[in-house]
């Protein structure tokens, strides 16, 4: 049922751009949720399936990597694109995130 409501709330949100982050490992979260809620989504969108990485990405290693590489997405964000701030910031203050 959580993954019906994500995408429902995801189609509302389709100016977002959004980075769909997964390990291919995750034993906790199945990354083809992830896989269907990308492709689900209409808006700017990229997707990392990190292979052989666990559920607790941020507990790896190699994290140094995989947080250069949301820096960089982040960086590369076209801001003027969405439809406006306030909805920006209502999104990152939802339930949903």
């Amino acid at each position: 049922m959580f993954l019906i409501d994500t995408i429902k709330e995801l189609k509302t949100f389709n100016y977002v751009p959004i980075l769909f982050v997964h390990g291919t490992s995750d034993t906790f979260v199945n990354y083809e949720g992830t896989e269907m809620m990308y492709d689900e989504y209409k808006g700017e969108k990229e997707i990392l399936l990190l292979n052989n990485k666990p559920h607790a990405l941020l507990l790896e290693p190699d994290m140094d990597n995989i947080f250069n590489f949301f820096i960089e997405w982040i960086k590369n964000i076209n801001f003027f694109n969405l439809k406006k701030y306030s909805d920006l910031f209502y999104f990152l203050n939802s339930e949903f995130f």
